[in-house]
C-alpha cells in the first residue's frame, strides 16, 4: 500500500430521495453537531493508535453520504479547513499534490420520455462482443446495478458459448 484515503460519512439530507441505497437520514440535522464530534474522536483516536505505525501519504479526502451543510461553502475554504483538520488530528502537514472539490447533490442521472428506447438503440448498435452495464441503464439502486451486472455476465457467457 503506497497511500491511504479517507471517506468521512455524512448521513444527513434534507430529504430521502426514494433512488438512494446510502445510508442517509433525514429530519435529524440536530444530531449533527454530535455526530461531527464522535467522528473527530474517532479520528483522533485512530490517529493516536496509528502514529508512529503508520507513515503513508494520504491520497484523497472525501466527503460523502447525504447532502452535507459543507457543500455549500467556498471550494478554498473547504480546502482549507480539510487540511487544517487533517494537521490537527493526524498531523499531516504536507501541501497537497492536488486539491479539488467536487460536489454531487443528487446526483442520480435524470431519464426522460424514451429513455430506455435510447438505451436499447445504444445496445443494438454495439459490436458483437461488447456489452454496455450501467447504473442508469435499467434502473439507479444497488440491488439494479447487481441485476445488471448478472444479466450482462450472462449474455457474454451466452456469446463466448457460440463461438
Amino acid at each position: 500500500m503506497d497511500s491511504v484515503s479517507l471517506y468521512l460519512h455524512l448521513p444527513f439530507c434534507q430529504h430521502r430521495c426514494g433512488y438512494c441505497d446510502f445510508n442517509t437520514y433525514a429530519g435529524i440535522d440536530h444530531l449533527i453537531p454530535s455526530y461531527v464530534d464522535a467522528m473527530v474522536k474517532e479520528i483522533n483516536l485512530f490517529a493516536e493508535n496509528a502514529r508512529g505505525h503508520v507513515d503513508l501519504p494520504v491520497c484523497s479526502v472525501y466527503f460523502g453520504g447525504g447532502t452535507p451543510s459543507i457543500a455549500e461553502l467556498a471550494e478554498e475554504e473547504i480546502v482549507r479547513k480539510a487540511r487544517a483538520e487533517l494537521k490537527e488530528m493526524l498531523g499531516i502537514a504536507a501541501q497537497p499534490v492536488h486539491a479539488e472539490v467536487f460536489r454531487w447533490i443528487n446526483m442520480a442521472p435524470r431519464t426522460e420520455v424514451g429513455h430506455l428506447e435510447l438505451v436499447e438503440l445504444i445496445v443494438g448498435q454495439l459490436p458483437a462482443g461488447l456489452f454496455l452495464a450501467e447504473s442508469s441503464n435499467h434502473g439507479m439502486t444497488v440491488s439494479d446495478c447487481i441485476r445488471q451486472g448478472y444479466d450482462t455476465a450472462e449474455f457474454c457467457l451466452q456469446f463466448i458459448g457460440k463461438m
